[in-house]
């Protein structure tokens, strides 16, 4: 299993290994599912993450923060998840408690998200599409809206060589804020559409590297919301974008599935 990065608006930030358990390994086993857990809640609170009574995070996850590791592996089946309170109160504060499927072999992204609310956090698990397609030229790439207090929002990618915009994109529209969402689709919000990898220089004679800037845009206007620095998607590669923070102050953050 590769290691992931976290980009953020065209920074790169690679993560460390994590902790291990007697139940919660990072060690690839395809008896084992895959989890990767990210704090995008919208009230700035750092959290802790257990998987039945197993903690998997061995620093406190703080806000639009990644799991150490990137991904956990845990049996599969049905799994108790609760997300609780870095801090060491008695008893803990929780901000999430519910019950995950996860199978055994693949692997899922959950989302913390919203802001406090019965002091309560939503949450989300996706399925994580790892497989290569057969256009090693391609990448996958999904988007979520989890900006608290967003409209709906338009996804654009300009691709550009150098600095000179080629052409552009618009990969999803009119996504609606999650929070807003009483029972969002899971299985609609975990598939990825393709886009051409980014290419390298004189990869047609004379043509500077490729990039992306990528657009979030007001749905159907050219109000632009948040936009990235020159980003890098590289080809055969899934990658998750999703709005974070508190309307207007949204930012575009994106997160290496593979």
């Amino acid at each position: 299993m590769k290691k992931s990065i976290l980009y953020t608006l065209g920074f790169a930030l690679a993560l460390a290994g994590c902790k291990k358990d007697e139940n919660i390994i990072t060690t690839p086993d395809t008896d084992l599912a895959y989890v990767s857990f990210v704090n995008a809640n919208a009230s700035s609170k750092t959290v802790d993450v257990y998987v039945d009574t197993n903690k998997v995070n061995a620093t406190g996850i703080g806000a639009f923060g990644v799991l150490n590791g990137v991904y956990a592996g845990v049996k599969g089946g049905t799994r108790k998840l609760i997300i609780r309170d870095v801090s060491t109160v008695i008893p803990p504060v929780e901000y999430y408690n519910s019950n995950i499927s996860v199978q055994a072999g693949k692997s899922y992204s959950f989302f913390q998200y919203g802001l406090l609310t019965g002091g309560m956090f939503k949450g989300i698990l996706l399925s994580n599409d790892r497989t290569d397609d057969t256009n090693m030229e391609m990448s996958k790439m999904r988007f979520l809206n989890i900006s608290n207090g967003a409209p709906l929002l338009d996804l654009l990618a300009v691709r550009r060589e150098g600095t000179v915009d080629k052409d552009s994109v618009l990969l999803f529209t009119a996504a609606p804020s999650l929070a807003t969402l009483a029972q969002p689709d899971a299985n609609a919000l975990s598939a990825y559409k393709l886009l051409a990898g980014n290419r390298p220089a004189n990869y047609t004679p004379g043509s500077a590297v490729s990039t992306y800037i990528l657009k979030l845009k007001l749905s159907g206007t050219n109000t632009l919301v948040s936009a990235s620095a020159a980003t890098t998607i590289a080809p055969a590669r899934s990658y998750t974008y999703f709005a974070r923070g508190n309307y207007p102050s949204t930012v575009l953050t994106g997160m290496l599935d593979d």
